[in-house]
């Protein structure tokens, strides 16, 4: 097995990625790059330099096809809590099955390696009052899943926040994670058309500002990214065009990940 570097993740995350472009173009699907991905394409027009990060957001429609496109891929897979009972995410995974990958402080998922994050988006309620109460709970049963199907907590450096994390790690050791994620992806499933749409549990993008799509240079090629990208960035990160400070400019992932034994020569 051969581990892989920071460049070497980015390559087999993009090339992930540009096959999921091919497959949506190809049959009428739309997704649009998102959160630090569309950061990193416009002001980087590619990854943010120090990340490895790759998510995408789909309407639920779109990423149910997505799913059935991928069923029987030679080496994608497309993991979703329908077609993996263990999965510990509440969104779906397009993974390379010729890497492994091991999180350092979550539970291991057989099949987990290299990938894209795909989030479906369902349509989220007009009234801000009752999209804000929505997405208060939906964050609730997010960190429910994330504390149920961690092994171990990370330390923050503040003694009150370690101790109320730690509290959460064991109070969650009886909950279903599974059961959390069914729950948590169902909540706004069966939603009335809307001008919003969004995860249940992040920020609620305009209707009329995700389309129709625009292309921009992701690395060496072109992605899909919302209409109007620069007011959703600013409502994001605010001023996202200015970098963190160096010190911040560090990887947010930790985990392990190698090539299978046979695949050392498929990084693009």
């Amino acid at each position: 097995m051969r581990n892989l570097e920071l460049e070497d993740v980015k390559r087999i995350a993009a090339g992930i990625l540009k096959r999921i472009d091919k497959a949506c173009r190809e049959n009428g699907l739309t997704y649009f790059v998102m959160y630090g991905t569309l950061l990193g394409v416009v002001r980087h027009k590619g990854f943010i330099p120090w990340d490895d990060d790759i998510d995408i957001v789909m309407p639920r429609k779109d990423f149910n096809k997505l799913s059935e496109l991928f069923r029987n891929d030679e080496y994608l897979r497309f993991i979703t809590i329908e077609n993996t009972k263990d999965t510990i995410y509440p969104h779906g995974k397009m993974v390379d099955t010729r890497t492994e990958l091991y999180l350092d402080t979550y539970r291991h998922v057989e099949g987990y390696g290299i990938g894209v994050d795909v989030f479906p988006m369902d349509y989220m309620p007009d009234d801000p009052k009752k999209r804000k109460l929505g997405i208060k709970y939906a964050l609730f049963l997010r960190r429910l899943i994330e504390h149920s199907a961690a092994t171990s907590v990370n330390k923050s450096g503040s003694f009150g926040r370690d101790a109320a994390r730690q509290l959460a790690f064991w109070a969650t050791r009886c909950l279903n994670t599974q059961k959390l994620i069914k729950k948590l992806d169902r909540l706004n499933i069966k939603n009335k058309k809307s001008g919003y749409m969004g995860s249940a549990w992040d920020v609620p993008f305009p209707v009329n500002e995700l389309f129709d799509p625009v292309d921009l240079p992701f690395e060496d090629f072109q992605v899909m990214a919302p209409k109007d990208y620069d007011h959703l960035l600013r409502l994001k990160f605010g001023n996202y065009m200015k970098l963190p400070p160096k010190s911040e400019q560090v990887p947010k992932h930790h985990y392990k990940c190698w090539l299978k034994d046979g695949y050392e020569n498929i990084i693009p």
